[in-house]
């Protein structure tokens, strides 16, 4: 009973509607002038961005690093350019050796982007290396954009139910007196949850 009315007074914490923005406008670094590791770069397709994309990700070991430039330090959203005229596909990107994540490139015969998450990139080069994978696809380019700031969350003292028990109300004052200041945390084990299925 204790967790659902915790859920319930949780849920009545509003939050203010974020501020838009303005955007950085995206930064394009072309595959096809990386390093190439047992690929090489190609032109016979139509619909690529640059001078051309680079294809045969084939072996094991078959690599492509883009140097990616970013204007200042801070968190970007990424994508990459690329076809897969084969069908579904994953691709492995990291960044200087270090953070790293698969990203699916979606079945498609033209040239289209993927997102690839968040990536927290310091002033200046950045190498972002794409490994094979499932290989099999073209890469085209990396595409970046500085990340819109997460938004200050405000917590208004007010519950949606006027007619909230007084216990309610305590623990919504509780939760609200801490929000942004600790963390609450707790641990249930299968002999508590047998206590309590017995009384």
């Amino acid at each position: 009973a204790a967790a659902a009315v915790t859920a319930a007074a949780a849920a009545f914490l509003l939050l203010k509607e974020p501020q838009p923005e303005k955007e950085m406008q995206p930064l394009l670094f072309e595959a096809e002038a990386g390093v190439l590791n047992g690929v090489h770069a190609a032109a016979e397709l139509s619909g690529y961005s640059g001078d051309g994309y680079v294809t045969g990700f084939d072996d094991d070991e078959d690599s492509l690093t883009v140097f990616v430039e970013a204007p200042e330090d801070g968190l970007y959203d990424m994508w990459v350019g690329y076809s897969s005229p084969g069908g579904d596909k994953y691709t492995m990107l990291s960044l200087d050796d270090c953070q790293a994540a698969e990203i699916r490139l979606a079945a498609s015969g033209t040239f289209t982007e993927a997102y690839a998450g968040k990536w927290l990139l310091r002033t200046g080069r950045n190498e972002v290396l794409i490994s094979r994978n499932w290989g099999w696809y073209n890469m085209d380019y990396i595409k970046i954009r500085k990340a819109r700031k997460r938004p200050e969350h405000r917590v208004e003292r007010r519950l949606v139910n006027p007619d909230a028990t007084p216990e309610t109300v305590e623990l919504f004052n509780f939760l609200a007196d801490q929000y942004g200041k600790h963390i609450l945390s707790g641990q249930q084990t299968l002999l508590d949850s047998l206590k309590l299925l017995h009384k």
